[in-house]
């Protein structure tokens, strides 16, 4: 019986261990008054025994943060971690720290804050990294110039001369290292008789790739994402309003 009764004091101790290996930092936003014209980061502190990875899960304004740290032994590594979040448009969020998949709710640690509107907003201005569709709407792609999952660093540059574009959809190209082999294609679309702008992008890099679409004319960024090795395209056809 005393080893059994032992036995759940150890379990219940490490559980304890377990829910404090990752926790926020102080600030956990930053920067700590965001506004959508600027990447945003949840910094966090772990005290596991190795390397882990925290993937944001957006629903509306709320961003769910799940990661399963390895307990230790003896003493953790400990360090921090930056959490992307990217550009997010104007509101109130909420971001949960879920100390593993596998916890009940009750384990959540919370933290809200608020991304304003900047009224700094600019035309688009094409540039060597900077394509412009419609006249309105900025492109921009960077990409990790590494096979690992650090967060992306370069950006990929444009190729000057748009293979389609018309009064309602710009297709813009972009290449990483030779102009002649296109790595990146993302298309706007803003179809006859429809309230929103649609974005569509193909990726054919297999490394860590970032695209940013930002609406000059209302200042609303979307990002849009290919992790290490997927070389995934897609489409947001609500992606902005007209």
């Amino acid at each position: 019986m005393r080893r059994l009764m032992l036995a759940l004091g150890i379990l219940v101790a490490a559980t304890t261990v377990h829910a404090q290996l990752v926790f926020f930092d102080t600030p956990a936003i930053d920067p700590v008054a965001p506004t959508n014209g600027t990447r945003v980061m949840v910094r966090l502190q772990h005290g596991s025994c190795s390397d882990f990875s925290v993937v944001p899960l957006r629903k509306g304004f709320t961003i769910d943060l799940a990661h399963n740290a390895e307990n230790c032994p003896i003493l953790p590594i400990g360090g921090q971690v930056f959490v992307d979040l990217g550009y997010l448009e104007p509101g109130t969020y909420t971001v949960r720290l879920h100390p593993d998949p596998y916890e009940k709710p009750s384990l959540v640690e919370t933290r809200t804050f608020v991304v304003a509107a900047d009224s700094g907003a600019s035309p688009c201005v094409p540039g060597e990294t900077t394509a412009c569709a419609i006249g309105r709407f900025k492109i921009e792609v960077r990409y990790r110039g590494a096979f690992d999952h650090a967060p992306v660093d370069t950006f990929a540059r444009v190729l000057q001369a748009p293979l389609q574009q018309s009064e309602s959809t710009e297709t813009a190209f972009f290449y990483l290292d030779d102009p002649a082999n296109i790595e990146v294609m993302v298309k706007v679309l803003q179809a006859a008789g429809e309230p929103k702008v649609a974005v569509l992008f193909g990726v054919s890099t297999p490394l860590p790739l970032e695209i940013t679409v930002t609406d000059t004319r209302n200042n609303v960024v979307r990002t849009f994402t290919s992790p290490l090795g997927a070389m995934q395209g897609g489409a947001d056809f609500g992606a902005f309003v007209k």
